[in-house]
């Protein structure tokens, strides 16, 4: 099996699940990894978002959602969609690519969103990026 050098996580907003995706992935991958996220209509990271990494004292990956980069989304080894809304407006996956749908709901979407909601998405990510990872013979050992 191929060994991915770069994974792209992408996400309507790219202020929650994709950059607590891509956080996670690069905080347990090892130095062989390039990880980027976007999303369709990026809007900035949310705050929750920052304090359920900063409670784990892991990195935010983005300061900001940014859209989503075409280049980088096709040089990608492995591509995971966060969302249905993203699935439903994904381009066409060039033929090669590891191409992932984790269905995880947005803990930002209710009106008032908790920090509870939030850190169980967290947890949930969590366990998708380490078993990921570990496929891929690509988790850091601490």
């Amino acid at each position: 099996m191929k060994q991915p050098k770069r994974i792209f996580f992408w996400c309507t907003h790219n202020r929650c699940r994709s950059q607590l995706a891509a956080s996670y992935t690069s905080f347990y991958a090892d130095r062989r990894v390039q990880v980027d996220s976007g999303g369709i209509d990026p809007r900035p990271v949310h705050t929750l978002t920052v304090q359920v990494l900063q409670e784990e004292h892991v990195p935010c990956h983005e300061e900001s959602g940014k859209l989503l980069n075409m280049i980088s989304f096709v040089d990608s080894d492995v591509i995971i969609i966060l969302c249905d809304e993203t699935r439903e407006a994904c381009p066409v996956i060039p033929f090669g690519l590891d191409y992932r749908v984790w269905p995880i709901t947005d803990p930002l979407a209710a009106n008032n969103p908790t920090i509870l909601a939030v850190r169980q998405t967290r947890d949930e990510i969590k366990m998708y990026v380490r078993e990921l990872l570990n496929e891929y013979g690509l988790l850091r050992t601490f």
